[in-house]
């Protein structure tokens, strides 16, 4: 039997008494390899993290997170220890210390599995959603923001988490809406990683979302794909329509007039709103 193996056996055992000295060996581990390593010894490591599940000890899991917080560790460990630590750390906490990692200047594929963990774990709903909107509003998604297009899984399952929810306030809800139609315009779709996630939420809960984008953002572009992407338009089409003609204009820009947050790479390629009249003439059809 492996040392993997054996590890395995460990974790599934539930047994507690080998739990520091696991830290002690991914922490070696973490300091006698370099960032791009990804030899077995990683896979080891990430081994024992998984045995470390079940594990409540606070000084463990604040040593799991300083090799995180190890600019100098491999990166593929660091992010495995990360997609287990949302779930046990408090979310204020490790959004901090990824604030820390300046993302954009690492590894393109660290940035990537930082934001996958971090999506996955929100789906679960094992994050604070009140403080990730807070901190994903304060990241610049633009193109020379330096995030990549894997980020937009996260905005995506934040959405998802907030039609989830009872008690998200109106501020946060316009942090959703604006994220979400900021990688409108830099994608072309509200929703591409998890699309399908969206359209299985029950019908409360996609109107809930819907309606909190378009009350914010009442334009063609916005409603021809929140209403494609969402299956509303075809799942739910009579509430669909009372939507688009309630609209109130004084709430945002006219759905027959120019979009008024449209990035400048969008507006110089030409792209035009759709009439709300061809609009809804489609919609019939």
């Amino acid at each position: 039997m492996g040392p993997r193996e054996a590890t395995r056996l460990l974790g599934d055992s539930g047994c507690r008494d080998l739990d520091e000295r696991l830290t002690e060996v991914i922490e070696d581990i973490a300091s006698r390899h370099p960032v791009g390593y990804l030899g077995q010894e990683v896979g080891l490591a990430t081994t024992m993290v998984f045995a470390l599940d079940g594990c409540d000890d606070p000084d463990l899991m604040d040593r799991l997170a300083a090799v995180v917080g190890d600019s100098g560790a491999p990166w593929q460990l660091r992010s495995d220890i990360l997609a287990e630590l949302w779930r046990r750390l408090p979310t204020d906490e490790l959004l901090s210390l990824v604030e820390g990692l300046n993302l954009p200047a690492q590894d393109p594929e660290f940035g990537s599995a930082v934001a996958t963990s971090l999506s996955t774990a929100t789906r679960r709903g094992q994050v604070d959603l009140q403080s990730l909107l807070d901190w994903l509003d304060t990241l610049d998604f633009r193109d020379s923001g330096g995030f990549s297009g894997d980020w937009q899984q996260v905005v995506e399952a934040a959405a998802i988490l907030a039609a989830r929810s009872d008690d998200l306030d109106d501020a946060r809800w316009t942090i959703v809406a604006r994220l979400a139609r900021g990688w409108l315009e830099r994608t072309a779709q509200l929703f591409t990683w998890h699309d399908a996630d969206v359209r299985a939420l029950p019908l409360d809960q996609r109107r809930r979302l819907a309606s909190a984008i378009l009350r914010r953002y009442p334009d063609a572009y916005t409603a021809h794909h929140l209403g494609r992407e969402s299956g509303l338009v075809l799942d739910d089409r009579e509430w669909w329509l009372s939507q688009l003609t309630n609209m109130n204009p004084a709430v945002g820009p006219r759905l027959d007039a120019p979009l008024q947050d449209v990035t400048p790479e969008a507006a110089a390629a030409g792209q035009k709103p759709m009439p709300l009249s061809l609009f809804l003439i489609m919609l019939r059809f």
